[in-house]
C-alpha cells in the first residue's frame, strides 16, 4: 500500500510539472498568435480604407 502511495505521489508531482511546461510554452504561442492577429487588423484597416479611396472619382 505504501509503495501505491509513493506512485500516486510521484504521478502527481510529473503531471504538476508537466501542466507547468505546457502553460510556460502555450504562453509563447498564444503571444505570437496575438501579434498575428494585431497585423491582420492592420491589414483589415488598410484595405477598408483603400476601398473607399478607390471609389472616389477622379
Amino acid at each position: 500500500m505504501e509503495n501505491t502511495n509513493d506512485l500516486i505521489k510521484s504521478l502527481i508531482t510529473k503531471l504538476d510539472s508537466m501542466e507547468y511546461s505546457m502553460k510556460r510554452e502555450f504562453a509563447g504561442v498564444n503571444k505570437r498568435l496575438d501579434g498575428i492577429e494585431h497585423e491582420l487588423r492592420k491589414l483589415n484597416t488598410v484595405t477598408k480604407y483603400q476601398e473607399t479611396y478607390d471609389n472616389i472619382p477622379a
